[in-house]
């Protein structure tokens, strides 16, 4: 019961540096000029849990919340945009993701 607590205790004290932007993003979404997308949703995927998707702020940073089963993949997605579908969240962080404008 005590690591339970313990993880509760670390989970509640973290999140919010993860909110202020002190911790360093997960992914960063871009459009073809290299400016940053606000609001895209970013959908964290695994084997076998649907996570909530998350928003990217005014920066296009995004970070995922805790991961109780290794993410293999995300989805990125907006409207007015293509979405990127299974990109790979195995390589260095952050993940930078090019959004282009939907035909």
């Amino acid at each position: 019961m005590k690591p339970l607590i313990f993880s509760t205790s670390l989970l509640t004290a973290v999140m919010p540096l993860a909110s202020c932007g002190l911790l360093p993003p997960d992914v960063i979404v871009l459009d073809n000029a290299g400016s940053p997308v606000a609001r895209a949703e970013v959908e964290p995927v695994s084997a076998s849990i649907n996570y909530k998707p998350v928003l990217t702020n005014s920066k296009g940073h995004a970070r995922f919340g805790p991961e109780f089963q290794k993410r293999e993949w995300f989805n990125v997605g907006k409207d007015g945009y293509a979405p990127h579908a299974f990109v790979n969240i195995s390589g260095p962080k952050p993940v930078r993701v090019i959004l282009t404008k939907a035909p």
